[in-house]
């Protein structure tokens, strides 16, 4: 069986009319995919898919540890920025211009912490997990200092 890829799963999923904010992650593996969804639509989901793209698939539910989770290249770099809003953050995090992330921002392609965010000053604090829609997720691990000419070091994890 050929491997079910991301975009082929999502669009079965959304050929059924669900919006694609209702859904988790889909998570393709060797055996499938897995997709995490709320409880209240895995019913509907089991009911109405029976294919994706031409491979006829069988749903079932799967426990956490269950999860084929993908390996991860995680990153951690140490970076300054001028201030902690997310525009200055997903600057350097992305090494994307500040105007670039400003203008992502407020076309709706952020979230921070899983809730969409669409103002570039929204404030970070360490914790946060910032999540920019065709670049992928990082986390703000830790405040490490301020340098001697107001800049805040940040530790970023992507």
């Amino acid at each position: 069986m050929k491997r079910l890829e991301h975009r082929d799963v999502l669009g079965a999923v959304l050929g059924l009319g669900i919006k694609r904010n209702i859904l988790g992650d889909i998570i393709p593996h060797n055996k499938g995919s897995d997709i995490i969804v709320a409880s209240e639509m895995e019913d509907y989901l089991s009911a109405n898919i029976g294919q994706v793209g031409r491979h006829r698939v069988s749903i079932r539910k799967i426990t956490r540890p269950e999860l084929a989770l993908p390996e991860q290249n995680i990153r951690i770099r140490t970076v300054s920025v001028a201030s902690l809003r997310v525009d200055a953050v997903l600057s350097e995090g992305y090494r994307i211009s500040r105007t670039k992330a400003s203008s992502l921002v407020k076309s709706g392609k952020c979230k921070v912490n899983w809730k969409l965010v669409d103002k570039p000053d929204c404030p970070i604090a360490p914790g946060d997990l910032i999540s920019l829609r065709g670049f992928g997720r990082t986390v703000v691990e830790a405040v490490e200092g301020h340098g001697k000419k107001g800049r805040i070091w940040i530790k970023l994890i992507t």
